[in-house]
């Protein structure tokens, strides 16, 4: 969670949406050293800065 001024502010809640989903992986990895299944729910995947879904497999299905 990070705090954000302005919510109207665009860049500064991409900011703090990148923020978050670093943090999210960062736990993520620490995660799959004690357990061997789980799912991230999060603000969505940003694994990729452009997707490839649905035209294309997901280029890093275990970050996803």
């Amino acid at each position: 969670m990070a705090e954000v001024g302005n919510s109207w502010d665009e860049q500064n809640c991409l900011a703090a949406k990148s923020l978050h989903e670093e943090i999210t992986r960062q736990i993520q990895a620490a995660l799959k050293k004690e357990l061997p299944a789980f799912y991230v729910l999060s603000t969505g995947c940003t694994a990729c800065e452009t997707c490839a879904c649905p035209e294309e497999p997901c280029r890093h299905p275990e970050e996803a």
